[in-house]
């Protein structure tokens, strides 16, 4: 018997199959991610094809994940000619823009199998199941000694013109190190191991900056960063919010104010210190890996896949 979507839950087509792309690994199995134009290395790490091979026991099988997907990769797959039925939901997110807004609880989807990144968007914390990037081998070098990282999202709807200007003057003046997502793997690898601190308004920014011991600072714009502090255990008070414009022409009629809201944000947060660290970063990421493991150990056991393996 086929699973249904939850009552009310079945949700719209609201993504831009544009930032999607697949790719191929085998015959039988298919990776499904954002891959935006303009290079998000979160959304391109997020993916477990980086970190398994995976034997599909199925004639057809897509692995959607990680990020954000608001219709859980309903859209997508049904592009495909697939359904709910032939997916495995692997680390996928939700994001809600307004600060009062709160994500529902999920409890049964229909997918073969599934766990979300988002602890507070779960009815069974054992379906929380953390972005799978934690795997990175960067996360293993832990912080620097010293230094400051200022890393923003590269996305001008995140972080509009006019704010990317006024933060990279801002680290120049304060002796940072400035950096925005769209940056290389290495880039990223030498950037959390060269500096202490890490300032972001990134999701995957702040994800691995905690999970690699950083004294870490977080401006937020919708619900998953709450989230993200959750899942550590952490109060989310410290995060500064700023409202992100919701399209670009709306920035465009800012003109000159658009990154106002983002620049204020990242001096309110170190000037009032509101820094976070996780008390054992080794643990929690040690925790979070095994969390990934165990759900590849599932879908062997389920049925889903024949066998897996780490990459190398």
């Amino acid at each position: 018997m086929a699973r249904a979507w939850p009552p009310g839950l079945r949700p719209r087509a609201m993504l831009n199959l544009r930032f999607f792309r697949a790719h191929w690994m085998s015959s039988d199995v298919i990776f499904i991610h954002k891959q935006p134009p303009l290079r998000n290395i979160g959304d391109e790490l997020c993916s477990p094809r980086h970190y398994f091979d995976l034997r599909s026991a199925r004639e057809r099988l897509a692995v959607v994940g990680g990020g954000v997907f608001a219709d859980f990769g309903e859209r997508d797959l049904a592009r495909r000619g697939l359904t709910a039925q032939d997916a495995v939901l692997w680390g996928v997110g939700r994001s809600l823009k307004r600060g009062s807004d709160s994500l529902e609880r999920i409890a049964t989807l229909p997918h073969l199998a599934w766990g979300l990144r988002d602890i507070d968007g779960v009815a069974d914390p054992e379906r929380f199941l953390p972005c799978v990037s934690c795997l990175h081998p960067m996360l293993d070098a832990g912080a620097g000694q010293d230094g400051t990282l200022l890393f923003v999202n590269a996305e001008p709807r995140v972080t509009p013109a006019d704010g990317e200007t006024a933060l990279r003057a801002l680290a120049a003046a304060r002796g940072w190190q400035f950096l925005q997502n769209d940056c290389s793997d290495q880039a990223m690898r030498d950037a959390l191991r060269g500096n202490r601190r890490v300032i972001t308004n990134s999701f995957h920014g702040a994800y691995w900056s905690l999970l690699s011991g950083h004294d870490t600072f977080v401006t937020g714009y919708s619900s998953k960063f709450v989230s993200l502090f959750r899942a550590f255990g952490l109060d989310p008070q410290p995060i500064v919010r700023y409202e992100k414009p919701r399209k670009l022409g709306f920035c465009g009629r800012l003109r000159g104010r658009a990154g106002a809201g983002l620049l204020n944000g990242v001096v309110q947060a170190v000037d009032e210190n509101r820094v976070v660290r996780l008390a054992d970063s080794r643990a929690m990421l040690a925790a979070f890996r095994e969390r990934n493991l165990a759900f590849a150990q599932a879908l062997v056991a389920e049925g889903v896949l024949k066998a897996y393996s780490l990459r190398a």
